[in-house]
């Protein structure tokens, strides 16, 4: 499988396997959009990954009955271009001292040694976005 290669600054590779690399998934994105794979087994869970999402905004009353038909409609129809991989760009410091980072539980980390954060509720003036 082709990705593409880790620019130097990328810390984590070695220490987070592919599935919990930025760059890495990067890579797979935007290979399998640009040769046109309709199988694409990384867009088929990401679409999961949205539907699970707008399940669990549903039952916790983020999003009505009808945002959620929405967010599932677009789900199923979205082209792979529409999965275009983007990255967010987080000042480390700033998401810290505003008591925004913890540390992934080791239940959910791709590996127990990996280097995993979760951000809840991020402010958008908090990040960058890059495509």
């Amino acid at each position: 499988m082709w990705c593409a290669p880790a620019p130097a600054v990328d810390t984590l590779i070695g220490r987070n396997p592919p599935s919990s690399d930025p760059w890495r998934l990067f890579g797979t994105y935007a290979l399998d959009i640009r040769e046109n794979d309709k199988g694409s087994a990384v867009i088929d869970r990401n679409r999961a990954g949205i539907l699970r999402g707008a399940e669990s905004k549903l039952a916790d009353g983020v999003i009505d009955t009808n945002q959620h038909k929405i967010i599932q409609s677009m789900a199923a129809e979205a082209s792979l271009d529409e999965f275009q991989p983007l990255f967010m760009v987080i000042p480390y410091d700033r998401a810290v001292s505003k008591q925004l980072v913890e540390k992934a539980d080791i239940g959910v980390r791709a590996r127990v040694t990996s280097d995993e954060y979760i951000i809840r509720n991020l402010p958008r003036d908090d990040f960058e976005v890059w495509s």
